[in-house]
């Protein structure tokens, strides 16, 4: 059917006029209508439930798989730890993995569907309710845990590796009120023994630094060897400073005896005639030519004090031991061999005033090879790791020790 105005000479055409356009769309409209219904239509049941209960599976498989990964991810990650540790290393724990969150269930979804399975947290992963607490709170906990749970919170994440990397974190460890971890350390002195030496252990001020040098820290612990032989009196003694954090200064020191202001001393009495010298003088006999006119007595004491021995003046023994017994002679241990260790000849074991630091101090006899150690070298003296609540700290731990928490 046409339609036209006298405004406007344009026609349009549509399908049922008579026109050739509508014919044609007439024709090809029955043909696809004839084609269509010749198809045949296919058998469609809608089942909404079944269709639910079959993506519901899907999901579930697809999370399964995706725990699976983050379990075999983890385990990895365990054992990349576990060898971190065994080598002496650090290595720190990743972010927390994504939790595997579930969609919504329809609402036809049956009611007795098993709950969503949750990957077992990680050992390493930081709580997260840990890391809103203020930093005063977290750096009382960490010191209330001690030195090695720290340091597998430091492992955790990034805000507290940050955190206990800063030696300030540390500045309340030595607080009894803070932690009240004990700190032991283990010095062993390796020295020439024989029957009657006098081993004497004690506290003191310890040895006058040096021109220019600081006073070692801490309470000073000595150990003098004074040998009955004078030809070992070379042996002297050693001084340990046990600071506070752990640490062991060791210097050694010679007898009172050996000091050049006391045989200055002694020199000067002898010659004065305040001591008997050891050689009688005759007139009528000249004395040899290789003896001083006034020898000094061999074991003769005096008693001396000047400013440059007057710290042995403060020495408060704590133990004293006489050799009494035979040691073994045979040549079956030296510092550099690798025969076992010949049994302890005394041991001192010292407290501080705090109860947090303990020393162990043990002395062991030199058996040397004829021509291969010279007895001038004695003592030797070495510093065993330090240990933190019984648990020995490696190569790391006592690196980072020294370098974050004693700083």
């Amino acid at each position: 059917m046409s339609s036209s105005t006298n405004n406007s000479p344009t026609r349009s055409f549509s399908p049922g006029s008579s026109s050739p356009i509508g014919i044609l769309a007439r024709t090809v409209a029955t043909r696809a209508r004839s084609v269509i219904n010749r198809r045949p239509k296919p058998n469609i049941t809608i089942d909404a439930l079944a269709a639910a209960e079959q993506d519901e599976r899907e999901r579930e498989n697809f999370e399964k798989e995706l725990q699976a990964v983050a379990e075999y991810r983890k385990e990895f990650r365990w054992q990349e730890l576990k060898n971190a540790n065994a080598n002496g290393g650090e290595v720190v724990a990743p972010a927390a993995e994504p939790t595997l969150s579930r969609s919504k269930s329809l609402p036809h979804k049956s009611s007795s569907a098993k709950p969503p399975h949750r990957p077992t947290p990680n050992p390493y992963h930081a709580p997260c309710h840990l890391k809103t607490l203020p930093t005063e709170l977290l750096l009382t906990i960490f010191m209330r845990s001690g030195f090695h749970a720290s340091l597998c919170l430091r492992r955790t994440c990034h805000q507290f590796h940050t955190l206990l990397s800063a030696p300030a974190a540390w500045s309340n460890y030595l607080h009894p009120a803070a932690c009240d971890e004990v700190m032991e350390s283990t010095v062993t002195v390796t020295t020439k023994v024989t029957m009657f030496d006098h081993l004497v252990f004690g506290t003191w001020e310890g040895v006058p630094p040096a021109k220019g040098g600081g006073k070692l820290k801490g309470e000073q612990v000595f150990f003098e060897h004074r040998a009955f032989d004078e030809d070992y009196a070379f042996l002297g003694g050693i001084s340990v400073g046990v600071g506070n954090m752990g640490r062991t200064e060791i210097s050694f020191f010679d007898h009172r005896d050996s000091l050049p202001c006391y045989r200055a001393d002694l020199a000067s009495r002898v010659s004065s005639g305040l001591l008997p010298s050891s050689i009688s003088t005759t007139p009528t006999l000249a004395p040899p030519g290789h003896l001083p006119l006034a020898p000094i007595p061999t074991g003769t004491s005096i008693l001396h004090t000047c400013a440059h021995c007057a710290h042995f003046d403060t020495q408060q023994i704590l133990k004293s031991t006489c050799l009494l017994n035979s040691l073994p002679t045979t040549t079956t241990s030296s510092p550099f061999s690798t025969n076992p260790t010949p049994p302890t000849t005394a041991s001192y074991i010292h407290t501080s005033a705090n109860r947090r630091r303990t020393l162990y101090l043990v002395v062991l006899p030199y058996i040397g090879r004829l021509g291969y150690d010279s007895m001038r070298e004695l003592p030797f003296v070495t510093r065993d790791r330090v240990v933190i609540a019984g648990k020995r700290l490696n190569a790391w731990e006592m690196r980072f020790w020294k370098n974050v928490v004693c700083r």
